[in-house]
């Protein structure tokens, strides 16, 4: 087990020192955003269902084009999603959400939280940070997800924030339309 958390730190390590790196190539397509966020929830409905949380879904299908390296962004959206399941309370529902507005897609991953506290929240994209202590060796991952999704969605011409409202966090990420 341990040997299996190490080789995932260090990938994951490697990942964001090249996504740091000047002259980053993405491999960008374009695709409808809206169809890969509907495969991704399906994909990832198992795990879901094994903790009994619901995901509802507000996801425009219109006019969802977006330009993309479908490989990384893939991965921001499996983070985002995989992240709410992981620390969704048993029983919840988790939120997706994507409006087309103007020249922009907006994504944003919602789940109830029991643990978060609103000084958190600038911190989540740093490296190796974790917000819930008590879960840091059982939750698996390397600490580096949210951090390598930032410089993602960043290399993208786009943003991603988090915020947190009563007891729901929200994590958004807003990326420029267009086609090749």
């Amino acid at each position: 087990n341990k040997a299996e958390k190490l080789k995932v730190i260090i990938e994951d390590l490697f990942e964001l020192t090249k996504l740091h790196q000047q002259g980053v190539r993405l491999n960008k397509s374009s695709i409808s955003l809206s169809n890969l966020l509907n495969q991704l929830i399906e994909e990832l409905m198992p795990l879901a269902n094994e903790k009994q949380i619901e995901i509802e879904t507000y996801i425009d299908t219109s006019n969802t084009n977006v330009c993309i390296d479908i490989g990384k962004m893939t991965r921001v959206f499996e983070n985002l999603i995989e992240n709410a399941i992981k620390y969704c309370p048993e029983g919840e529902t988790i939120y997706v959400e994507l409006k087309s507005i103007r020249n922009h897609l907006y994504v944003a991953v919602s789940n109830p939280t029991e643990t978060i506290q609103e000084e958190e929240i600038d911190k989540f994209f740093e490296r190796f940070y974790r917000a819930d202590k008590s879960r840091n060796s059982s939750a698996g991952g390397s600490g580096l997800g949210l951090a390598i999704a930032k410089n993602i969605v960043e290399l993208h011409s786009g943003e991603i924030k988090a915020s947190l409202k009563h007891d729901l966090i929200c994590f958004k990420v807003t990326l420029p339309k267009g086609e090749i």
